[in-house]
Order: C-alpha cells, then sequence, then structure tokens
C-alpha cells in the first residue's frame, strides 16, 4: 500500500494523495524544503519533488544521469523559471554554486535524499529576504508551518506512546522477575582490623538472622564459638560473612563471661563446663529456628575444644553434624601458651588466675582436660576437623595440643598445604587458607583450592 503522510501537499490541499509524492522518500524531500524555507514557491518546489521521485524509478544505468539533469533543470526552474539571473550578483557564477553540490551527488550515484539534502542546504539556507535568491524564492508564500507541527505533534504523540508501552513492559518484567541476589558480604583477611571490631553484643557480619532456612545444599546451620579473651565479632570478621557468602545460615554466641568481663568484650574466662550449657542451649535455639536436625560447629582456640564437653556429656551428640577447629587446646598448653595468649588481649592479663578460671582448665593436665579426654577424643558418628599451624606459640606443642586421634577426624597442618603460610594461633581465623579448608571440610563434595600466598603473624591474610 502507497504511503499516504495526513499531512502531505495533496492531502492537505486538494483531499487526495498524489501519486508523485506518495512514497515515503518523497514526502520526506518535500518536507526537508519547506523546513528549510517555508517560503519557497509551493507550485515550483512540488514540481522539483515530483520530478525526483519519477527520477529514482528510472533503471540504473541512467539514474547519474538523470539525477545530474533532473538537479540541475528543477534548480534553475525554481531559482529563475529557467532564466539564469544576471544582476546583483546572482549571476551564473552563484547560480552554479548553487547547484554545484547536487551535480557532484548525482554524478557520484549519491543521489537520493543525502543529494537533496545538502542540495537544499546550499541553494535555500544560505538565502535571505535581502538576496536575489532570498527575493525569487519569497515571491509567493506557502503557509505550511502548520502542516509540519502537525507532523511533529503527531510523531511526539507516536512515541510518547511508544515510551509508555515500554515502561509498562520494563514495569512488568521487574514485578515478575525473581529476586536479585544479595550483595556478597566483605571479608576481612587481616587479623588487626578483624581483632579491632571488639564488642560486647555485636554480631559479626552475616550471622545470627533466625529467618534464615538452610538449603538443600547446605542443610546444617553453621554455629562460631570463640576463643578464649574473645568474643563473637572480633573472632569472625572473616569466616562470618565467608560462610554467608558461600550459601549457608551462619549463627554465632558470646559466652563465658566472668565477674563481668563480657561488659568489656572479654569472654571465655568461666567456667567451661558451664560455658558448653550456653552453647547446648543457643544451638537449641538455632535448631527451632531453622528447622534443622543438626547443626555443624566451627571454633577457634577454647572455642573449637569446648565444643567436645556439649558432644561428650551435654547431649551434642544427636545435635552435632560436624566440628571444626581452628587451633583447638584440645589437650592443653603450657603456662607460657597462656601468658602469650594474654598479651594480645588488653586487660586479659589481669584476668589470668582467679579471674579467669577457664585458662586454669586449658592447662596441660588439668582436672577439666583429663575428664574430657579420658574415654577417647571423639564419639562416633561426627565428623572431626583439625587445622592447625606448626608456628602455634599459645598451643603448645602445636600438633600435641590439637590434634585429636579417632575415626572420621582429619588433622590438617597449614604448612604442608602452603610453605608460605607463617600464620600462628591469633590469625588462624583470617588465614585465607585455613578458612578455605573450613569450607571443605563443612562441604567435602566440593573442596576448596586455596593459592599458597604468603600469610603472616597475627595478621593473617
Amino acid at each position: 500500500m502507497p504511503y499516504t503522510p495526513a499531512h502531505s501537499f495533496s492531502s492537505r490541499r486538494r483531499g487526495r494523495p498524489d501519486s508523485a509524492l506518495s512514497s515515503p522518500f518523497c514526502f520526506d524531500w518535500f518536507d526537508t524544503l519547506f523546513n528549510l524555507n517555508p517560503g519557497i514557491d509551493v507550485s515550483k518546489a512540488k514540481t522539483y519533488v515530483e520530478q525526483r521521485c519519477r527520477g529514482r524509478q528510472e533503471s540504473s544505468t541512467s539514474q547519474s544521469t538523470t539525477n545530474t539533469r533532473t538537479v540541475s533543470t528543477t534548480a534553475h526552474t525554481v531559482l529563475g523559471n529557467g532564466r539564469s539571473p544576471v544582476s546583483n550578483g546572482c549571476g551564473p557564477a552563484a547560480l552554479k554554486t548553487a547547484v554545484g553540490g547536487a551535480h557532484e551527488n548525482a554524478a557520484s550515484g549519491r543521489g537520493g535524499r543525502e543529494t537533496l539534502s545538502e542540495f537544499a542546504h546550499k541553494v535555500f539556507s544560505p538565502m535571505g529576504k535581502s538576496s536575489c535568491l532570498g527575493r525569487r524564492l519569497t515571491g509567493r508564500r506557502a503557509d505550511l508551518c502548520g502542516v509540519t507541527n502537525s507532523h511533529k505533534l503527531e510523531q511526539a504523540r507516536i512515541r510518547q506512546r511508544t515510551r509508555a508501552s515500554v515502561c509498562t513492559v520494563v514495569l512488568v518484567v521487574i514485578l515478575l522477575a525473581p529476586p536479585a541476589a544479595s550483595a556478597r558480604l566483605p571479608v576481612i583477611y587481616n587479623g588487626l582490623l578483624g581483632y579491632a571490631h571488639v564488642s560486647a553484643t555485636a554480631s559479626p557480619p552475616g550471622a545470627n538472622n533466625f529467618a534464615c532456612k538452610p538449603s538443600t545444599a547446605h542443610p546444617q546451620p553453621v554455629v562460631l564459638v570463640h576463643g578464649t579473651f574473645e568474643d563473637m565479632a572480633d573472632n569472625w570478621q572473616a569466616l562470618s560473612p565467608l560462610l554467608a557468602d558461600n550459601g549457608y545460615c551462619v549463627f554465632a554466641l558470646n559466652y563465658g563471661s566472668y565477674d563481668g568481663s563480657g561488659a568489656l568484650g572479654i569472654y571465655a574466662t568461666g567456667d567451661i563446663a558451664q560455658s558448653a550449657q550456653q552453647l547446648a542451649r543457643f544451638v537449641t535455639r538455632v535448631l527451632a529456628a531453622t528447622g534443622a536436625r543438626k547443626v555443624d560447629l566451627v571454633g577457634h582456640s577454647q572455642g573449637g575444644m569446648m565444643p567436645r564437653y556439649y558432644i561428650k556429656f551435654l547431649g551434642g551428640a544427636t545435635r552435632v553434624n560436624a566440628l571444626v577447629g581452628l587451633a583447638p587446646s584440645n589437650h592443653g598448653t603450657t603456662l607460657d601458651g597462656l601468658f602469650t595468649l594474654t598479651s594480645f588481649f588488653p586487660g586479659a592479663s589481669a584476668l589470668l588466675g582467679a579471674l579467669c578460671p577457664a585458662c586454669a582448665e586449658q592447662k596441660s593436665g588439668s582436672p577439666f582436660l583429663t575428664q574430657l579426654n579420658a574415654s577417647g577424643d571423639t564419639v562416633p558418628g561426627i565428623k572431626y576437623t583439625v587445622i592447625q599451624s606448626s608456628n602455634d606459640e599459645v598451643c603448645d606443642p602445636p600438633s600435641i595440643s590439637a590434634f585429636l586421634s579417632g575415626p572420621d577426624v582429619t588433622n590438617i597442618l597449614l604448612q604442608k598445604q602452603c610453605p608460605l603460610d607463617h600464620g600462628e594461633h591469633l590469625s588462624m581465623p583470617y588465614d585465607h587458607i585455613a578458612d578455605a579448608d573450613v569450607l571443605t571440610a563443612l562441604d567435602p563434595g566440593h573442596p576448596q583450592h586455596p593459592a599458597c600466598t604468603p600469610v603472616l603473624p597475627i595478621i593473617g591474610g
């Protein structure tokens, strides 16, 4: 069906479409002429456009010659009824300049609207009423401004309807699309920054969302158990967000405040058996909130040893799937090791002795450790993983103090994995290799392969 613009010259002036102006490119040419100079002689401009349109229908072999002849003839007709201007600077040279670009375009085969546009710009745009060419073109002015404005208004309406449709589609897509994955939490592999987060109450990033429901891939929620003189905030600035980023429901607790030490952010100093009872209550709360049957426990230092008491003596064997210990004090340490530990925590040295029952209970050969290890290190049905550093200055000697014996036990020495790992007791929670081992222990079907890069004492990395 031929293109018939509603505001074309023919439909507006005569009420019916004109065959020569019925195609899109012809109408665009005609419209371009009047956009550039509304004062152009209508009939002559129409004649020019009609000739140009007819010229496009000729064969390709004669198109170049036809375009040249049509542009040249029509330009002369529009500008001076076939007579070359001879005065007021409007002689043959001026005419040659005006139509020269059109000759060149037609001769090069460019033709079409591009030729017309360049021709129109060269011929009509420079003309004012004071010029000879301008005076010849303003003899009869056709009021087509309303036509052009009507065309632009219709285009604006079409654009507005299109935008509304697009916005509707986008809105529907947004509403029906699945929720975007939450942003990943930052993982701080730096002990200096991590231990600076001392707090009496704050949870580590990603932990203690009691609305979290374990996934099929990770059915057990993970409970993080901090070490002596530490709290859940300063101990787990790396592992808590790392586990959450990997799709685990993560929980952490503070335990073992003694004589008000917890108000200072210093925990795990009280009687270890009582601390194990606090852990038992917390696990019960986590299981009730998540609907899970069992939990996985991950602990550092005392936090890797104390859960064994809960498992052995407080019914934890039916509620724990796995226990992962980072430098755990399973078989105790020396007095020197305890003094070394207190030196890293401001105010902790004042607690050593009568104000830190847990310190005495972690000394090798203490009654508490004797009872804990009397019937073997492990309980059947639970998977145990111990991750230790040969540089540990607190659990001394490192392997003897930390490693366990029994079925379902995996003992890992970091330096066998990576000789560049110079981490020790405090850096363990902020050691990217140790933390990768934790992920592997919790999900053996998807083992991690951490890069062997330098890990520094205390700082980790």
